[in-house]
């Protein structure tokens, strides 16, 4: 009996375990088809996280109880072994009803009911089947029916999902991860693939994050960047702007809690990435307000600590205000080791105030309203600005000067305080007494610059030939406890007689300067004919419309108001130049030609007087026109105005004429010659640098083996040989030059000129000067000085001739200008010749008009002095060239280092950045400075 039951056991796990591969296939092919379905019911409704969820429980569910189902259906019987026993004999039909037979036998036997057949029968038919079923070989009815078909499905789903993996990659691996992590953040399929740059980050509180994302794939037809709360609850979906190619932007601004963003589009969007704030305080923004004292008199002003730097003056209150990017509570500043509150004046920024006392340092921390502490302190220094020393300097003359006793001084001062100027005094003294005190400028402190003029009027002073007066000036700034005072350095002004004045004005002046000084004077007249040719073409037009129509136009009518207007003003101007002529012709002439020129000038002044009643009876006359009614019956008023324009257009343009054909062409004359006694000037005056070149070669001729010390002197010799012989050749071209321009009017002086030109050339001594400067080039001392020697020896040879030429120079325009135009030249060429011969006058140094400007003196000539006298108040006559004009200055090089280049400060600027022109920081030659000391000692001596 244990056999059968053992062997129906054995049958019986047989058949469970075919019904479980029967649901385990059952239950795979419907799970994977299960699952294709999903995934298209995600991809075509992009499912949310809780519909997923439940759709995965749901199918889950469904195939747990196919499951269950399958296997209770298949082994559920009355009697397992039974239904087993039917199966076996079912596949094998040789057993019969055998087994069947035996477990009813069995079963009879454990009851002990009445047995149709005896024991032993049954117990060897239950025996008989035990082995009969041992020896059951096929199994195959235990199998479910369905088992082999539904195998096939399996595998054919397992193939066809395969496929659809393998070609729809892409599907698959959006959505299989999203039902494999319902709540994880996985972006449903999109054929469009979006990436976000930052993929997350970490923004200060309050700070703006600029987010940008790029499509691959078919673009989106709209953009927007969603932001959601820790909660995952939207809170803003924001259109995103196109950039470049298949590039989107936005930006959040103000960030003040943690977000998740991402971007959406139709039918997609990207990841979900954290933007995390930091919510420490931090210091956006720092200004100081100054409040300065009152003495500075500035006013209050906020900067910016862009600098971290406090700055002000002792004792300025200021006030730190600090802006965060999040709401505060307080803080503290530390000024110089001195704690101040921080205190809160608005929602996202305090503030503490202070006095600047002291230099040091400063810092500052901040605490926002939820207790976190800055981590970064505003830190920098605090600075006590000194009260600096006012600057002060003497513009105008800024120098020693020299003046006649009639002469008005302007003295042009100027200060410069870094808060402000209260005081400027002139101090001067005369002859060494007492000094005097004169302010010249007083005031609140409220000006830092301060330029005032103070003129010394001489005549009222009592001053002579041979006083001398020193001056200087001071300036005093607002300091309040022990105000600044500043000085200039002392200046000279020596007084000179009228004959010392006109000679130093003649050393300034060239011939230019002359012809200007008057063409200047002159040019009035030119725009005085203009305006009055106009005004009487007006008029004249004005008549003829009258005599034509019978009546003025309103139009014309108020043309002749404005004639009428324009004429009294014009005859206002004619009036005025008549008395500056008459001014002019009372002032000392400078150069002997000046006498008929003023004479000229008496007899302009009385022409312009003329044309100037003229103009005033005409403007009268078209007053009266005006006033009449506008018909013919102001045609009379109309005629006679225009006689009288026309005699006041006589007037002016007679005047004009006489100065073209008198004293423009007298200057003209002037000019032509002065330029050629300035070429034979210059011949000597390279003369002399030829002595010297030789003089100092002379000194080495006899050392055989020069060494490396005398062959930089020798080329330094042959350097300055180089330049007089380009200088000589320049000259040698300029007497040509000038010959041909007088050689019309003065062909003897013309033809002077091209003996000397034609005797340089003759002689050979730019030939000379060249061997000269090529063996002093070489070390050969001995050669060098041979050929200098020669040279100057030549150049020597002809002077005789060049002063025969400046004399019949001379003589000859001296005698033109008499019978052509009855003037008189008298040593004017002389008197001119001493701004550009050398040696003529004492040298009074190039410092000492350096920086003159407006009306403060003329300077001019070879050398710039400042000069005061009769024509001081006249603007300045400074010749544009210092002496020789541009076309001359390559002509006349400056002499060697070794002659005069030894050179002094006479004053020390004051501040280099106060620009003061001429005021005292200019350089005079050390031989001049001595002149003028000597000068200045010699008149102090005559005291």
């Amino acid at each position: 009996m244990m056999t059968l039951e053992r062997q129906l056991a054995a049958l019986q796990t047989a058949h469970r375990r075919q019904a479980r591969k029967l649901v385990a296939v059952r239950s795979l092919w419907l799970a994977i088809l299960a699952g294709l379905a999903l995934l298209y019911v995600d991809l075509f409704l992009q499912l949310g996280d809780p519909t997923r969820l439940w759709l995965e429980l749901g199918v889950g569910a469904a195939l747990v109880s196919v499951a269950i189902l399958t296997g209770r259906r298949l082994t559920r019987a009355t009697s397992e072994e039974r239904r087993v026993a039917r199966l076996i004999e079912e596949g094998n039909p040789d057993l019969r009803n055998d087994l069947v037979n035996a477990i009813d036998f069995r079963e009879t036997l454990e009851r002990g009911a009445p047995q149709p057949v005896s024991t032993e029968l049954m117990q060897q038919q239950i025996g008989l089947a035990t082995e009969r079923a041992r020896a059951v070989k096929r199994l195959d009815s235990l199998k479910p029916p369905s088992l082999r078909l539904e195998a096939r499905v399996l595998l054919g789903s397992v193939a066809v999902a395969c496929l659809l993996a393998l070609v729809f990659m892409g599907h698959f691996s959006a959505v299989v991860p999203r039902y494999l992590d319902p709540f994880g953040d996985h972006p449903p399929y999109s054929p469009t693939q979006l990436s976000l740059d930052p993929a997350g980050a970490t923004v200060d509180y309050g700070q703006s994050l600029k987010i940008g994302a790029r499509a691959a794939g078919p673009k989106p037809t709209s953009v927007s960047l969603v932001l959601l709360d820790k909660e995952r609850r939207e809170l803003a979906s924001i259109p995103m702007f196109d950039g470049d190619d298949t590039q989107y932007f936005q930006n959040v601004e103000n960030v003040q809690d943690d977000l998740l963003y991402f971007v959406r589009i139709p039918g997609g969007r990207s990841k979900r990435y954290l933007l995390s704030v930091i919510k420490w305080p931090k210091i956006q923004s720092a200004t100081v307000t100054y409040e300065y004292p009152a003495y500075t008199r500035l006013p209050a002003e906020t900067r910016y600590l862009n600098e971290r730097v406090i700055r002000g003056y002792r004792q300025t209150r200021a006030r730190v205000t600090l802006w965060s990017n999040r709401p505060l509570k307080g803080g503290v500043l530390n000024i110089c080791g001195k704690d101040y509150e921080l205190v809160r004046r608005e929602s996202n920024s305090v503030a503490a105030a202070f006095a600047i006392l002291t230099n040091g340092t400063f810092s500052a921390s901040i605490t926002d309203t939820e207790g976190n502490l800055t981590r970064e302190k505003l830190e920098g220094t605090v600075e006590v600005l000194p009260d600096l020393k006012p600057e002060i300097a003497i513009v105008s003359p800024g120098m020693d000067s020299f003046a006649t006793p009639d002469a008005q001084i302007p003295i042009n001062i100027e200060a410069r305080d870094d808060l402000g100027v209260v005081r400027i005094e002139l101090i001067r003294s005369l002859n060494g007494a007492n000094d005097q005190r004169t302010p010249v400028h007083s005031g609140e402190g409220s000006e830092k610059l301060v330029n005032v003029v103070e003129t010394l009027d001489l005549a009222t002073l009592g001053v002579k030939p041979g006083d001398s007066i020193e001056y200087y000036a001071t300036g005093t700034d607002t300091a309040p406890d022990a105000p600044h005072t500043a000085a200039t350095p002392a200046y000279r002004l020596a007084i000179i007689s009228q004959e010392q004045y006109r000679e130093l004005v003649q050393s300034q002046m060239r011939a230019e300067d002359l012809t200007k000084k008057y063409n200047d004077l002159m040019e009035q007249l030119g725009r005085f004919v203009d305006q009055q040719s106009g005004l009487e073409k007006q008029v004249s037009q004005l008549k003829t419309n009258l005599e034509r129509n019978g009546a003025l136009t309103p139009l014309e009518q108020q043309q002749v108001q404005q004639g009428r207007a324009a004429q009294d003003e014009l005859a206002k101007q004619t009036e005025q130049f008549a008395k500056e002529l008459r001014d002019e012709a009372k002032r000392p002439p400078v150069f002997d030609v000046e006498k008929d020129y003023k004479q000229a000038l008496e007899k302009f002044a009385a022409r312009m007087d003329q044309a100037g009643q003229a103009m005033a009876r005409g403007s009268e006359d078209l007053k009266q026109a005006a006033d009449k009614p506008p018909g013919k019956e102001g045609l009379a008023d109309l005629s006679s105005a225009l006689e009288n324009q026309r005699e006041a257009l006589a007037q002016l343009g007679q005047n004009r004429d006489d100065y073209q054909q008198g004293v423009k062409r007298a200057n003209q004359d002037i000019e032509k010659i002065a330029r050629l006694l300035e070429d034979v000037e210059l011949f000597k005056a390279l003369l002399n640098r030829q002595k010297n070149v030789e003089r100092q070669a002379r000194s080495y001729k006899d050392i055989p083996d020069p060494g490396l010390d005398d062959q930089i002197r020798l080329k330094e010799f042959s350097e300055e040989q180089a330049t007089v012989e380009e200088a000589l050749a320049q000259l040698k071209g300029d007497f040509q030059t000038h010959a041909g321009e007088v050689e019309a009017d003065y062909p003897k002086v013309a033809a002077d000129a091209r003996k000397i030109a034609d005797e340089i050339r003759k002689r050979q001594i730019g030939d000379l000067m060249e061997s000269a400067s090529t063996h002093l080039a070489w070390a050969d001392a001995r050669g060098g000085h041979e050929k200098a020697q020669a040279a100057y020896d030549e150049m020597k040879a002809m002077v005789g001739e060049c002063n025969s030429a400046g004399g019949d120079a001379q003589a000859e325009c001296e005698l033109r200008l008499k019978i052509t135009l009855n003037t008189v030249l008298g040593n004017t060429l002389q008197q001119l010749a001493k701004g550009f011969n050398p040696g003529s006058l004492p040298a009074l140094g190039a410092g000492m008009s350096a920086g003159l400007s407006g009306q403060s003196g003329q300077a001019g000539g070879q050398t710039q002095v400042a000069i005061f006298g009769p024509d001081s108040t006249r603007p300045n006559q400074r010749s544009k060239g210092g002496g020789r004009s541009d076309r001359k200055s390559q002509s006349a090089p400056e002499p060697p280092e070794s002659v005069a280049a030894n050179i002094e400060e006479l004053t020390t600027p004051k501040n280099a950045e106060l620009a003061l022109p001429g005021g005292g920081g200019e350089r005079v030659l050390q031989e001049y400075r001595h002149l003028i000391e000597e000068y200045f000692k010699r008149v102090a001596e005559e005291k």
